[in-house]
């Protein structure tokens, strides 16, 4: 009663935000890597534009006032690289020094580095098939006799397996038809 007394009106219902809704934030690095990728150009000026925007900035700040944003800088920094640690930490994978500088980013959750992994093998396994590839153009010769060598081997093993199973059948039945015979004499001596 005491806001209607003064004059302000009665606070109004927050409007609910669905959990899957983007973020501004989200919503913008989205618009930036369609724009890097639908047109360079475009997302060249723009990144002109923005660095220009910045420096006249920063030109007319004081040097106090430079001071205190390097300062603010520094905590942002801190506190970026803390997030990270803890995502290493929760993460499944072991940290490897080989990665890909993308992976190592502090806003990344354990999911979307699970993601990048993902990403990351499957790269590496383009590349072994592209070898591959190479491998096979520069002697084809050699290529199909390898290739015929694990045919083979293949289909030895295939073989090998085919008369384990036929011989653990035989042995399986040999008891079996023993005992029955053995039954049969005995029964006949009654």
């Amino acid at each position: 009663m005491a806001n209607r007394r003064h004059g302000l009106r009665p606070k109004l219902p927050q409007k609910r935000v669905k959990p899957s809704a983007k973020t501004n934030a989200e919503k913008c690095r989205d618009y930036r890597a369609r724009l890097k990728a639908e047109d360079p150009e475009k997302d060249e000026e723009r990144r002109r534009k923005n660095h220009a925007n910045a420096k006249k900035w920063q030109n007319s700040l004081g040097p106090e006032e430079k001071e205190r944003q390097k300062e603010l800088s520094r905590q942002r920094q801190q506190k970026r690289r803390q997030k990270l640690r803890e995502i290493k930490k929760d993460s499944p994978f072991p940290s490897a020094k080989s990665k890909p500088r993308a992976q190592s980013t502090p806003t990344r959750s354990a999911a979307k580095l699970m993601v990048v992994k993902a990403g990351h093998k499957r790269e590496q396994a383009r590349i072994r098939q592209a070898r591959r590839r190479e491998k096979i153009r520069a002697n084809p010769q050699k290529h199909s006799r390898e290739k015929e060598k694990r045919r083979k081997t293949y289909q030895d093993k295939k073989m090998f397996k085919r008369l384990l199973i036929e011989k653990e059948k035989e042995s399986e039945k040999d008891p079996g038809e023993g005992i029955k015979e053995e039954i049969g004499l005995f029964l006949s001596d009654y």
